[in-house]
This record gives C-alpha cells, structure tokens and sequence, in this order.
C-alpha cells in the first residue's frame, strides 16, 4: 500500500468511525482534495499515480461495499468518470451485543447511546453496563453510601481495572463516561458525592452589616496577613470587612467552593470577593471560578489589586513557568475594571510584556512602608 492508498484509507476510516449507524453524502472532489492535502504536495499526488489511482480506490471501496452510488448522481466530468456524490456506508451498521442481552438491560437501564453508536458495544463496555445493571435492578434493598464506598462495593473484584484502585473508579473520566452515556445519576446508584472542603477562618468581629461579605485569596501567605490584620482590628482599608477569608490553594478553589453549602445557610446570598497572583494564571483561576459557578456573586477584590499595582511593581517578574495565556481574559478585566482605569492599565501593561507581581507583596511590612496599615 503506497501512500497515496494510505492517505485514502486513513481519511475514509476517520470518516467512518465519526460516522455514526447512518449512511452519509461522500463529496469525491472534497475527498480528492482531502487527499491530496494529507500527501502534502499535490505533485507527489500526482507522481503517486493522482486522479488515475484515486479513480481506483473508489472502485474498490463500491466492490468492497463501503461506498455505493445514489439512485441518480451528476458525474463529476473528469476522465476517468466519477459520481459528483456516493453514499458512504456505516462501519458500524448492526448491533454487536445479542437481542438477549439489549433487552434484559433496557429494562432498568437507557441504553440509546449504545444503540445509535453501535462501535461502543464492545465486551468491555458491556462488563462495565453489566455490573450497573445487577445494582440498579436491587436499588430498593440498597442505602445511600459515599461514592468512593459504592465504588469500591460495585468495582472490587473487577480485574479489567488496571492501574486504579476500584474506590476511585467511579470518579474516572470512564466512570464519568458511563454515566453520562446510560444518563444515570448519583441517586441511580445510591451514592451521595461528599464536597472536598477549603481551609477557612470566620471574623466573629466582623460589623453586622458585613455578615455576607466573603474574601477568597490564592495564596496561604496571603491568608494568614489577612487574618493577622482583622484580628489587630487595625482600619481596613481593603473593601467590605470580610465575615469569611477563605485560602483559595491556587486552582484548587475551582473544586471545593461548593463547600461554601456546608458552611453557611445560603451561598446565594454572599458578596464574593477574590484576590490572586496578577498574572495569567491569577486572573484564569478567577473567571473560570466565575464562569462554573454563575449562582454566585463573584467579582474582585478591587482595592488589593489598587496596593498590589501601585505598590508591588518594583517586585514584578517574567512569567517564566509554563502558563497559558487566555486572550478573553484581557477583555473581561477591561470591562469589569471600567470603573477603575489606573488599575486595568498596569494590568495590561503587565500582560502585554509576559510580567507578574505575586499576591505575596500584600505583606505586612510593604503595608506599613506604604502606609496602608498602621499597628499599635
């Protein structure tokens, strides 16, 4: 097989495999030119044997039955003569899992992604739908338990889950994978997810007013200044007294601020406020935060960043480690900081020239050199 043939194999069985259990218009100029595009040089397609060989291949993939003519089709007036337009055939056209096995599932289980995506009925899918199936079928005799536990209960003697323990399974990208397909949820299996917590402290002399006022900080330095400074009761200068200082843990935020449900009666009712480094990463971490969670009243925590910017710039450095920049991110701290224009100006500057200032020059010496915080 020559590379032409290959390049025709390869993209035909891609288109195959996307393809679902329906048969689909095959456009032969678009695949010649898809062709040729894997080849790289259209004069290689043509030394390889170009429109002659591709001619061929299409003949053998109608006698092979994975391509067919339509009932009427215009030619694509070239030499040798080819339809404008074929059918490509479905790879996977039938079901590979017995009628036996489809029906004693369908009963407790929804099974349509499996039928209308046929190349999934694979033995190992099924080991996994199965052992489902045997827990749904009894789920009145059974108690909610965590999800780690019912992982371990379900998966324990499975010898197909390699490298994983089985308490963990349930929590894989296969685990996830499975549900989504059968549409099953926690409750189906009578396991309940058990929310990661965050390392907070609560201001018990935090003024009545400010009662839903919660300030999020990256940083474990941070934190503890934080802390330090609202337990001096020094004047606060760094918007509403928080009630709440939560240490975020860089990312980690990301997973456990649902934990925000166990410590308070309503989070719905809370101001966020959040504070991290100024770099890619700082500002990625927060409008992810606010993107997953759209419930909350997030927004930042505006006069940390006014010290940060005014007063932390001579400690700035390159970004040197591996982070990823998220243009739209520029976008949204311009509008959110409309009001703010000194702040958002050496923000973008910062950007523009791959440099960060870490949230760690909110310390308590620079606060006092600044003028900011004064101690008794």
């Amino acid at each position: 097989m020559d590379k032409l043939e290959e390049s025709f194999f390869e993209i035909l069985e891609n288109m195959r495999d996307k393809q679902g259990s329906k048969r689909s218009k095959l456009l032969t100029d678009r695949l010649e030119k898809y062709v040729i595009e894997k080849i790289g040089e259209e004069a290689e397609y043509r030394e390889l044997g170009g429109y002659k060989k591709f001619c061929d291949q299409i003949f053998k993939m109608q006698e092979t039955n994975i391509i067919s003519k339509l009932a009427k089709s215009e030619s694509n007036g070239k030499k040798p003569r080819l339809d404008k337009v074929y059918w490509l055939l479905p790879k996977h056209n039938k079901n590979y899992w017995n009628d036996v096995q489809i029906t004693m599932v369908s009963n407790v289980l929804n099974i349509n992604f499996f039928l209308k995506n046929k190349k999934y009925q694979t033995p190992d899918e099924w080991r996994k739908i199965k052992i489902i199936y045997e827990l749904m079928k009894l789920r009145e005799k059974r108690i909610p338990i965590i999800k780690e536990e019912r992982s371990l209960m379900m998966f324990n003697n499975e010898r197909w889950i390699k490298g994983m323990e089985a308490e963990k399974w349930l929590n894989s990208p296969d685990g996830h994978t499975i549900m989504n397909r059968l549409k099953i949820k926690p409750e189906h299996l009578h396991f309940k997810e058990i929310r990661e917590p965050f390392i907070y402290w609560q201001n018990e002399d935090c003024p009545l007013h400010h009662k839903k006022e919660v300030l999020i900080v990256e940083n474990l330095a941070t934190f503890h200044t934080m802390k330090f400074l609202l337990n001096q009761k020094t004047l606060w200068r760094f918007g509403p007294i928080p009630h709440l200082l939560i240490w975020g843990a860089g990312s980690r935020i990301e997973g456990t601020i649902d934990y925000l449900q166990d410590v308070v009666k309503d989070p719905l009712e809370l101001s966020i406020r959040y504070a991290g480094d100024i770099d890619y990463e700082g500002f990625a971490i927060y409008y992810r935060l606010k993107e997953k969670n759209k419930h909350l009243s997030l927004s930042l925590a505006i006069p940390i960043y006014k010290f940060m910017t005014e007063h932390g710039l001579k400690y700035k450095s390159f970004i040197t480690k591996d982070q990823r920049m998220t243009i739209g991110n520029l976008s949204k701290l311009k509008t959110e900081l409309e009001s703010y224009p000194d702040i958002y100006n050496v923000l973008e500057k910062l950007w523009h020239e791959r440099e960060r200032v870490a949230q760690e020059v909110f310390n308590i010496e620079l606060l006092i050199s600044e003028g900011w915080v004064t101690l008794e």
